[in-house]
């Protein structure tokens, strides 16, 4: 188990063109992280994390946008995550394991001036794994229900956003020599 909480205060200076005076800019974020697992039992695990952030410009400049936007929320940066995760093994006495993991971000902002918003999203994932002594196989489905969701933008490209992955299936197999 871990918790972390923080404070931070980030000044830089800037001029926006050689007759302006220097000014400064300052960030602010704070928040905390609390992570855990705990085995159950010997087949039997759990685990997950819970992450909370207060982050705002005070008196921001953009050179991106070339503005001003203090008491703005920076981009890609989400109020709450919160991650889950289950897994069993041994199941009916053979070396098989099963896991499912669940992960939420809150909506965050994609641009600086904070008018343009991603949703927030949750994706649910889950594997089924065979090990034997020399190997491991094993199937995992990523974002089961297939959810749209934009996981970051870039403030370079502000009228585009990365997609997220859509449902995939994986199969793995590890080798062990």
């Amino acid at each position: 188990m871990s918790l972390a909480v923080y404070h931070i205060n980030k000044d830089q200076h800037y001029q926006i063109n050689a007759n302006d005076a220097v000014s400064k800019s300052s960030l602010n974020s704070q928040g905390f992280e609390f992570a855990m697992k705990h085995d159950v039992s010997e087949h039997l695990r759990f685990g997950g994390n819970y992450a909370y952030v207060d982050a705002e410009y005070d008196d921001y400049y953009d050179p991106v946008v070339g503005l001003k936007v203090g008491d703005k929320t920076p981009v890609n940066v989400p109020k709450h995550m919160l991650s889950a995760w289950l897994s069993v093994n041994n199941i009916f006495a053979m070396p098989i394991e099963w896991g499912m993991g669940y992960n939420y971000v809150s909506s965050r902002y994609a641009n600086t001036v904070n008018t343009i918003e991603l949703r927030s999203y949750e994706l649910l994932n889950a594997f089924m794994a065979y090990e034997g002594e020399q190997f491991r196989a094993a199937i995992s489905v990523r974002n089961m229900t297939n959810e749209v969701y934009a996981p970051w933008s870039d403030v370079y490209y502000p009228n585009q956003v990365a997609l997220g992955s859509p449902r995939m299936i994986e199969a793995s197999l590890r080798l062990h020599f």
